[in-house]
């Protein structure tokens, strides 16, 4: 190269370039480190030029590594090439630099193999191979062969020299990394493929992963390139690798391995260094942060699941330490970190995971082996339980701490065990301590966790009763289950019922004295949750064989005859207690004598709280309930919800916001909605009272001076009144006649009083309609028609599917209510599902109808696509968006200001001089334009007025197109499950309305579309109008 353009120590060429094409400087110590060309270049040019080349790119040495801008990874882009021939002599280099030189203008695209031009003639009519290049360098003196400051490339290859010449340093740099990266990843990729001997496999493999983290681009595809072909050389000689070569590639990869997942055939290898060298200082050195990784942020092992393998046999590896459980233990200790919560909410589920999956191949592998006598067979399970005992008691580590508990019992509560593992000494000997560290935890659903994930369902409960396949303990562990439930949360009859089953297993440790069964079995005599009376018998006996259960019936005894005492026929109908009275109060006055015809029981504005339900359970007729203001909350209310089966009315207003998420479970929600009923009508009589008196107050003000004040208003209360008044009276008659069919007892009298109620009733919902839509104004959208959109949202494939029955759903009810139906989108999936679906509906009421659809609609059912039975919950959201009529642009002449102007611009003397042109500004906006394209200046103010009119129109148009934007948006929300507004429960056959709080049965009748989604939505409107009302109510007030 000594006869070349840049090879001697004059030509333009100022950088050193090693045979890799990379930049070292020399430090005075001898240590070689990267660094940013650009500072390379500065540094070189400084003792040759006056001014040389300030640097933009930032390049630091810290600990010997070099921190510094790094570039994104350019594949394709414009630049200006200059070629050249080798210059022979100093004449020729003179002659290329100054006088022989043009530029070119390319597209340039980075191939796997060469750089290619988009155009392919002039100095790019042939590839540039990277094969072919000798020698490339950044290139910053450009001012000795231009005069215009540029940055250039310099490739040098076996026949000529090319120039590559952008705009800006950081550009330059940009380009030479990319170009570097692409180069260098062709040779490492064909060494390394063709390299047959261990040390040169791992020489190359180290140079590689070196300049993969050295060079400053950041793009994934400069981690995943070497993390892949080292996967693929591993896969091919897994078996003629030795040791050592192992341990350094692993020592290689680990700095690759910080910020990146390992591939299944990298963690194939780790796992196999694992089983091969479990004691290897490098598993602990070199696995521990990468284990750490996996764990924090994995989101699914059944995408990865050789992933999960290597951090099994990483833990088996940390198990076979010296005291080997107590690194496992240490290592769970350190990923949760010493706050009180874990600050990576994945480490557990991935922890449990890796656990039931070890656990679940350890017996697998037992049941699968084969041996030739009982000594194998024996020497197999020594070596192996150890592997057993280890995931086992991480799952008791996890459970020692308060953050995972909640987590670790869901996610347990399903026994996700083989039956061979509940059958296993060693096994259920360590999982007892879970089990416990679950049932000792004061919250309430997580030691509720122990019972079954669903009705019908057997827990941890039963598994541990006496005679079960995990008791080995004669009912200890059961017993303690047991007592913590029955002392807290679970002395209630539906539990009490769900636990008949289990009476053998009671009554035999009863006869053992075993304290929590008698507490069981007492309570269940005091809740009457004996299935049948034959039971209800063998248990007393039981009782009564032992002295502790003889005195804890007689307790129970006790209790029954007052309870009798206190049902007993007799004592009042209807009872209120006085404000600020307690659940003592309420105690005392129940055990004072008999109420056992007690119906109607008012406890409003008292001080009663849950623990008046125990009082409360003991009256039997009771069919009316007012809790209004009080502190009843959710305990009390599934209490009274097991025994209170008359109950007809509940009266829940101002009490605990809980009470209606807790409604949901209540057999008698049906009953709910006679309260609601009422409660409506009460509210409605409030209303129309208060807005009476304040519009006779008003009318009285205005018609003092008739004259001035405005008639339409006038009249407008004179009418609103004059119907309030009918009203009343109607609302008298309808009491006159409740009066006389509650005090005649004949039946032709009792029958006309009721048809006569039923007539009465008729008028007043049609007065009371009249009466909204008078003083009601009605939304601005409500006459538009409607856009509606259903997306398929939360649960994959199967939310599709109920997005396509939606769909129908609507369009049946639009046929239904007589509305026309274009569908304008309808993306459909493969197995028959919806993706999204649009149509356009027009009709009378459109949107004031489907405006009460909008949000996240909620399916739980097992999916077509289900084969194990699961339970599947999957969302679908819904948009109802108005569509307007065409917008009207009305400019009345006193919102524009029309001035003349003198026209500007080329032309005669008649044109620059002459006020021809206008200037016209649109008052309440502000808006300002000229027009001076005529010769007149009335007909420039009306072009002016006609691009007025464009310019509020698209103002406008972008205005509405905002708002139905943020509609959509609100309506939808997130689509995720907590958001919804309906649930459609299919195996229970019902479907809840959460604005609504009340459940509709027959599913498959409410999605024909028909008259059930009809009445909801009419509800729906009444609740609007009710809310509505209530506001205007307090507005007039104010």
């Amino acid at each position: 190269m000594g006869d070349r353009l840049g090879s001697t120590s004059n030509s333009l060429s100022l950088n050193p370039v090693d045979t890799c094409n990379a930049y070292y400087s020399l430090s005075q110590d001898g240590n070689t480190t990267l660094t940013s060309p650009s500072n390379v270049i500065a540094a070189a040019a400084a003792p040759t030029t006056a001014s040389s080349t300030t640097s933009s790119t930032l390049c630091m040495l810290i600990d010997g590594r070099p921190i510094q801008q790094r570039c994104k990874l350019l594949n394709d882009g414009l630049m200006q090439i200059c070629r050249v021939p080798h210059a022979r002599n100093i004449i020729e280099k003179i002659r290329f630099s100054r006088f022989l030189r043009r530029w070119e203008d390319h597209h340039l695209s980075l191939e796997h193999t060469e750089i290619l031009s988009n155009t392919n003639e002039g100095y790019m009519d042939r590839p540039i191979l990277y094969t072919s290049i000798e020698d490339m360098c950044p290139w910053s003196k450009t001012k000795m062969i231009d005069s215009k400051y540029r940055f250039c490339i310099r490739i040098v290859t076996n026949e000529c020299i090319y120039f590559l010449q952008v705009g800006t340093l950081y550009l330059r740099d940009q380009w030479f990394y990319s170009l570097q990266w692409k180069r260098n990843k062709l040779k490492f990729e064909r060494i390394l493929r063709s390299a047959n001997r261990p040390e040169i496999l791992l020489k190359e493999m180290t140079h590689m992963i070196d300049f993969a983290m050295t060079i400053p681009i950041e793009d994934v595809e400069i981690h995943q390139f070497p993390l892949e072909i080292i996967s693929e050389i591993l896969q091919q000689q897994q078996c003629n690798l030795p040791r050592f070569v192992h341990e350094n590639v692993i020592v290689s990869l680990a700095p690759l391995l910080e910020k990146n997942y390992p591939s299944p055939e990298i963690c194939d290898f780790f796992s196999r260094h694992c089983r091969d060298s479990p004691r290897s200082q490098i598993v602990i050195e070199m696995f521990t942060p990468v284990v750490q990784r996996i764990l924090k942020h994995n989101t699914d092992f059944g995408k990865y699941p050789r992933m999960r393998v290597f951090v099994q046999e990483y833990l088996h590896a940390l198990n076979s330490q010296n005291d080997g459980l107590h690194v496992v233990q240490e290592f769970i200790k350190r990923i949760h970190g010493p706050t009180m919560i874990c600050p990576f909410p994945r480490v557990l589920s991935n922890f449990v995971s890796v656990c039931l999956a070890a656990i679940y191949n350890f017996f697998e592998d037992r049941k699968n082996f084969r041996f030739e006598d009982k000594d194998s067979c024996r020497a197999y399970e020594e070596e192996t339980e150890s592997q057993l005992v280890c995931y086992t008691t991480m799952l008791q580590t996890m459970s020692t701490f308060d953050d995972w508990r909640p987590q670790l019992g869901l996610l347990l509560q399903s026994i996700p065990f083989p039956d061979e593992a509940l059958t296993h000494d060693h096994f259920i000997e360590i999982f007892k301590n879970v089990v416990k560290n679950l049932v000792d935890d004061p919250r309430c659903e997580v030691h509720q966790t122990v019972l079954g994930i669903r009705e019908g369902k057997e827990g941890w409960l039963e598994m541990f009763c006496l005679g079960s396949v995990a008791c080995d303990d004669d009912g200890e562990m059961f017993s303690l289950i047991l007592s913590k439930l029955i002392s807290c949360c679970c002395r209630k009859k539906r539990f009490l019922l769900s636990i008949n089953k289990l009476l053998p297993a009671l009554m035999l440790l009863a006869l053992r004295e075993n304290q929590s069964s008698l507490e069981a079995l007492c309570a269940m005599l005091d809740l009457d949750a004996v299935e049948n009376r034959d039971n209800k018998l063998q248990l007393i006996s039981t009782l009564q064989s032992t002295p502790i259960g003889l005195k804890l019936y007689a307790k129970v005894c006790d209790r029954q005859i007052a309870l009798r005492e206190l049902q007993q026929k007799g004592g009042p109908k209807k009872l209120t207690l006085p404000s600020r009275s307690t659940d003592n109060d309420l105690a005392k006055l129940l055990s004072s004598g008999s109420f056992g015809n007690l119906e109607c029981l008012s406890l409003a504005f008292t001080n009663v709280t849950s623990a008046c339900a125990e009082q409360l359970i003991k009256l039997p007729a009771l069919r009316y309930l007012n809790l209004w203001s009080t502190q009843f909350g959710d305990a009390g209310l599934e209490l009274i919800s097991e025994h209170l089966n008359r109950l007809q009315v509940l009266n829940l207003c101002e009490t605990q916001k809980m009470w209606n998420t807790c409604l949901k479970r209540l057999p008698f929600i049906v009953f709910s909605r006679r309260s609601l009923t009422t409660n409506n009508n009460s509210i409605i009589d409030n209303v129309i009272k208060r807005l009476s008196i304040n519009y006779k107050k008003e009318l009285d003000q205005l018609q003092i001076n008739e004259n001035i004040n405005p008639i339409e208003r006038i009249q407008y209360l004179k009418t609103i009144l004059q119907t309030m008044k009918l009203r009343e009276k109607i609302t008298q008659d309808i009491d006159e006649t409740k009066k006389l069919s509650n005090e005649n007892n004949h039946d032709d009298i009792s029958q006309m009083a009721m048809d006569e109620l039923v007539r009465l009733r008729t008028n007043l919902n049609s007065i009371d309609n009249e009466i909204l839509d008078r003083i009601l104004p009605e939304a601005p959208a409500d006459n538009d028609d409607a856009e509606l959109e259903v997306t398929a949202g939360v649960g994959g494939q199967e939310a599709m599917l109920f997005a396509k029955e939606l769909f129908q759903m609507y369009t049946n009810y639009a046929n239904f209510r007589k509305w026309s139906v274009e569908i304008v989108e309808y993306d459909k999936t493969d197995i028959g599902g919806l993706r999204q679906g649009k149509a356009f509906i027009n009709g009378l009421d459109v949107f004031k109808s489907l405006k009460y659809e909008c949000g996240v609609h909620r399916v739980q059912r097992v999916p077509q696509t289900e084969k194990s039975g699961r339970i599947h919950t999957s969302t679908v959201t819904v948009a109802v968006l108005p569509q307007p009529k065409d917008i009207k642009i009305e400019l009345p002449a006193k919102d524009l200001l029309a001035e003349p102007i003198r026209s500007r611009g080329p032309g005669g003397q008649h044109v620059n001089k002459s006020e021809s042109g206008c200037r016209l500004t649109h008052l309440p906006t502000g808006i300002v334009l000229e027009r001076q394209d005529e010769r007149f200046f009335n007909l420039n103010k009306n072009l002016a007025i006609k691009a007025m009119k464009n310019k509020l129109y698209q103002m406008q148009y972008d205005e509405q197109q905002e708002r139905l934007f943020q509609t959509r948006k609100q309506q939808t929300g997130s689509g995720n499950r907590n958001e919804k507004i309906r649930t459609y429960n299919i195996p229970q056959n019902r479907i809840t309305d959460e604005r609504l709080s009340e459940n509709v049965h027959n599913v498959n009748e409410f999605l024909d579309g028909t008259h059930r989604l009809h009445t909801i939505i009419e509800q729906l409107k009444q609740q609007d109008r009710l809310q509505r009302l209530i506001e205007l109510t307090n507005k007039s007030s104010n």
